[in-house]
């Protein structure tokens, strides 16, 4: 049995390995065979199954943003497996992935999750960060209501209580528009009743 720590990224998953001893994406890395294996790749699927039984044998909690597409292999890997969730608010974690240049041509950041085919040209650098935060969150939410092993959900909090002003180098900053969409999103999925712990009986 191992404890699987999983999340976005940018939302406190290294804190999470500290606190707990474990270890934070130890290689072999999952990289963008977990996305593949996600979307049915027989050969990536193969590859991240064997990664897992390694993890597995570590003896200690491994945390790993990969992990997030990877939770019902997880369960077939380690049958008696436990979860831990980090989620980040919607804002912070996407001024953070911006501030690191996440999606420009020189930090495309291939190895996250993407739809199927990649994103449409049209999204801007914060549709795909907020995206990609809404669609992984809700990755784990539904993968782990349904795997029948027990997880708990740990919040990351940012220091700073408005969306315009992020402990991050430079500061991002979010327009009208942006700052509405983060809200829905914050009161929708990380505000959500009942998500804090569960012994995975549903």
């Amino acid at each position: 049995m191992a404890v699987w720590g999983c999340g976005t990224g940018r939302c406190g998953t290294k804190s999470l390995a500290a606190d707990l001893g474990g270890l934070h994406e130890p290689k072999p890395w999952l990289g963008p065979a977990a996305t593949a294996a996600y979307y049915g790749d027989e050969a990536a699927y193969r590859l991240c199954r064997e990664r897992l039984h390694e993890r597995l044998a570590l003896g200690v909690p491994v945390v790993d943003l990969k992990h997030s597409l990877l939770i019902p292999l997880i369960c077939q890997v380690d049958p008696e497996a436990e979860f831990i969730w980090v989620i980040r608010d919607p804002a912070g974690c996407v001024a953070s992935f911006l501030a690191g240049n996440a999606w420009t041509k020189a930090h495309a950041w291939p190895n996250l999750w993407h739809p199927h085919g990649g994103w449409p040209e049209a999204f801007s650098r914060f549709d795909k960060a907020l995206g990609y935060w809404c669609e992984v969150n809700l990755i784990i939410g539904a993968a782990l209501a349904v795997c029948g092993r027990p997880w708990e959900q740990r919040r990351t909090v940012d220091l700073t209580a408005h969306l315009n002003r992020y402990p991050t180098s430079p500061q991002w900053r979010f327009s009208a528009e942006e700052q509405q969409r983060l809200a829905l999103w914050h009161e929708v999925l990380y505000d959500a009743d009942d998500r804090e712990d569960s012994d995975g009986s549903g």
